[in-house]
C-alpha cells in the first residue's frame, strides 16, 4: 500500500468517533492485529484493513468484551510480510530531501501537537472561567454575609429593646400589685376584716 493510501491517527479517530488517545491505546494494545504501518516507530498510519479492525474492536469493546476476548476473536495479525513498512514512516535526512511524503508525517505530527495544545488552552480557559465564577460567588457571599450580619445586629437591638420594655412593664405591674396589696391590708385593718 502506498503512503498516500495510509490514513493518519487524527483522521481515523474522527472516522471511528473516538478520542485520539483511545486510538493510540487500542493501537498499542492490539498491535498484533494491526499492520506494521500502524504500530511502527510511533507514527501511527493506518491502512483500510486497520480501520476495519479498529471498528470491530470498538464494537466488541462496546459490547463489554475484554481485551483478551477481542484479541482472540480478531485472530492473527494481517499478513505484514507482504506489506513493507512505508518509506515515510522512517524519517531520515536523505528522505526529507528526496521524498516529499515525509512532509505529510511532519504535518500530521504538528497537527496532532497543535490539537493537543488547543485542548490544553481550552482547558485553561475553562479553568479561568470557573475561577471567575468562584471569585464572583465568593464576592457575592461576602456581600450577603455583611447584610446578614447587619440584620442580625438590628434584630439583637430590637430584641434587647423588647426585653427592656418587658422588664419595665413587669416592674410596673409588680409595683401596682404591691400597692394594691398594701391598700387591701390597710382597708382590712381599717374595717377589721
Amino acid at each position: 500500500m502506498s503512503d498516500s493510501q495510509l490514513q493518519n491517527a487524527h483522521t481515523v479517530a474522527s472516522q471511528l468517533q473516538i478520542a485520539p488517545e483511545q486510538l493510540r491505546h487500542w493501537t498499542q494494545e492490539f498491535s498484533a492485529q494491526l499492520s506494521a504501518a500502524a504500530v511502527s516507530t510511533g507514527f501511527y498510519r493506518y491502512t483500510a484493513d486497520d480501520v476495519k479492525r479498529l471498528q470491530a474492536i470498538k464494537e466488541m469493546m462496546a459490547e463489554g468484551k475484554s481485551s483478551a476476548e477481542v484479541s482472540q476473536q480478531l485472530g492473527d495479525a494481517p499478513d505484514n510480510s507482504a506489506e513493507p513498512l512505508p518509506t515515510a514512516m522512517v524519517i531520515q535526512a536523505d528522505d526529507v530531501k528526496r521524498n516529499g511524503d515525509s512532509g505529510l508525517l511532519l504535518r500530521d505530527m504538528l497537527s496532532g501537537f497543535a490539537a493537543g495544545q488547543e485542548a490544553i488552552l481550552n482547558s485553561q480557559q475553562t479553568n479561568r472561567n470557573l475561577m471567575g465564577v468562584v471569585v464572583q460567588d465568593n464576592f457575592n457571599l461576602k456581600e450577603e454575609n455583611a447584610k446578614l450580619r447587619e440584620r442580625m445586629l438590628k434584630l439583637e437591638q430590637e430584641l434587647g429593646d423588647v426585653r427592656r420594655s418587658q422588664s419595665e412593664y413587669r416592674q410596673q405591674v409588680e409595683q401596682r400589685l404591691r400597692l394594691m396589696e398594701h391598700r387591701r391590708d390597710w382597708v382590712s385593718r381599717l374595717f377589721g376584716f
